[in-house]
């Protein structure tokens, strides 16, 4: 992922563009922490003094490249009217033992 990253920001600024005060593994920290600890973009912001709006950009910048590389690609599902995507979103963690 980081490699496929660090590929996207070369491209970005070869051109000579401002380098940003986030690397890119920090982007992509960014990016696991908002999908997979489900905080908010404001708490994301705090921890590494950015603004959200910088937040939802690195978010959606991570998310952009490595959608359109082909290792990273979603399972293709041929949805119909009548189909069903059922997602398990429960922590491990926090589950309560009967």
């Amino acid at each position: 992922m980081l490699d496929k990253l660090n590929q996207q920001f070369i491209e970005n600024h070869k051109n000579g563009r401002r380098q940003p005060k986030i690397n890119t593994l920090n982007n992509l920290c960014i990016f696991l922490t908002y999908y997979r600890n489900y905080r908010t973009m404001e708490d994301i912001a705090n921890e590494y003094e950015i603004s959200v709006s910088t937040t939802y950009d690195i978010i959606k910048l991570v998310e952009k490249t490595l959608c359109s590389c082909k290792e990273f690609k979603q399972s293709e599902l041929p949805l119909s009217e009548h189909t069903c995507v059922i997602a398990d979103i429960r922590l491990s963690g926090y589950q309560k033992d009967s």
